[in-house]
């Protein structure tokens, strides 16, 4: 079978080789991939551009700018003439800072971060002086702007539908609550008091009008983090049953509302696992390997319950009801660590 990302690999390299055959006919132009994953790579004296092709929502191109050491560059364009222009500049041996100047698509996100980070340490020096930063590589043209210090976290993206700015703020790992607004100065202020400061979310509702910190920021502040995180998982497992027409949801609802009225809901962490209602010890949610956990599987004649505790053992229950039984098992992976 023929993929369209093929063909657009082939036309780029096409479209290379022209350009490159005055200009830079000591360049190498090869087309790489099978499938839907092609890309066209171009080498030159110790630099390389790698451009992978993109077919799904029109022709997109997604070129990397390589050569010894750092970070590369990346671009991401619908345009083959600016891919050219592009590669056709870096293997000639221009330098990052003219590639910038030149193509405004090479690492937008990136360049936008960081303008975003120069004017908050600009807004407020003291973040420069007490809180580390970070702009994080995610994958391909991603990139992430991270403020950390002690166990507090905030990062700070631009909202470009809205034009306005978000920040989400963390505290031991745990995303508590976000905030938005139009003014960077202000989002500064914000983060300032969260990590230079430390003030309690608390006093942050007070002091700024318009946050809103919620429940489990409250439980952080209170040092009851971990029995704040439980109870959120067990929120959002309430809210996929309510919200989605999942298969025998009522009985399912019914078993949860009672094991939180028992205060498992405080002391197991609740999630889902490939398909499966799951309660565990976690810190987080994702499960490793070998955690101790209960999974809940349900069907007509009832539920399957897996214990993956001490040992490991599957019993069946005639129907989806909290028991005694059930209660006990509880009670062994509540007598667990938290992980």
């Amino acid at each position: 079978m023929h993929y369209p990302e093929e063909s657009q690999a082939r036309d780029l390299a096409k479209a290379l080789n022209e350009r490159f055959a005055v200009a830079l006919p000591d360049a190498v132009v090869s087309v790489q991939g099978s499938g839907l994953h092609w890309r066209c790579i171009a080498s030159r004296a110790g630099r390389e551009c790698s451009t992978a092709c993109f077919a799904s929502r029109g022709p997109q191109y997604v070129v990397s700018f390589h050569q010894d050491v750092g970070r590369p560059p990346v671009g991401r364009t619908s345009s083959q003439v600016d891919v050219v222009d592009a590669v056709a500049a870096w293997l000639d041996g221009q330098d990052v800072p003219v590639l910038y100047d030149r193509f405004a698509f090479i690492d937008v996100g990136r360049r936008a971060l960081a303008a975003i980070e120069a004017r908050a340490i600009e807004y407020c020096p003291e973040l420069a002086q007490r809180a580390n930063r970070e702009l994080r590589h995610i994958a391909w043209d991603s990139y992430q702007l991270w403020f950390r210090a002690n166990n507090r976290s905030c990062r700070i993206h631009p909202c470009d539908k809205t034009k306005s700015y978000e920040a989400t703020f963390h505290w031991d790992e745990c995303q508590l609550f976000q905030v938005q607004n139009s003014d960077l100065r202000t989002i500064t202020q914000i983060v300032k008091r969260w990590l230079c400061d430390s003030l309690s979310p608390s006093s942050l509702e007070r002091e700024f009008p318009g946050v809103q910190v919620g429940q489990l920021a409250h439980y952080y502040e209170e040092g009851r983090g971990v029995e704040g995180e439980f109870l959120a998982s067990w929120d959002w497992i309430e809210r996929l049953y309510d919200e989605n027409q999942l298969p025998f949801a009522p009985s399912v609802r019914a078993m949860i509302a009672a094991m939180r009225q028992r205060g498992f809901d405080r002391t197991l962490r609740a999630g889902v696992l490939l398909g499966n209602l799951t309660v565990s010890r976690s810190r987080r949610h994702g499960l490793r390997p070998g955690q101790p956990m209960i999974a809940f599987s349900f069907n007509d004649f009832g539920m399957e319950v897996h214990l993956a505790v001490e040992g490991g053992a599957a019993i069946a229950f005639p129907q989806v009801a909290f028991t005694k039984e059930l209660a006990d098992m509880l009670k062994v992976l509540e007598a667990k660590d938290v992980d």
